[in-house]
């Protein structure tokens, strides 16, 4: 589980799936493509598991649209 702003929720990630998996979630919910994904200030890189960033459940992760 991931929220995004504005209440959009992400569910069935795992600490071991990659950015990329997020990415895609995020698209579909938002329509937004190509945003950058970030939490606690750091830009979230694809190719790097989403344990590495230390996301947790209900923690947030913002977009942010270039």
């Amino acid at each position: 589980l991931v929220r995004l702003p504005q209440t959009r929720t992400v569910n069935g990630l795992r600490a071991s799936d990659d950015v990329e998996v997020l990415q895609e979630r995020v698209e579909r919910k938002t329509g937004v493509r190509g945003a950058w994904l970030c939490h606690r200030g750091r830009r979230l890189e694809r190719g790097r598991a989403l344990s590495s960033y230390g996301l947790r459940a209900g923690e947030t992760v913002h977009l942010a649209v270039r």
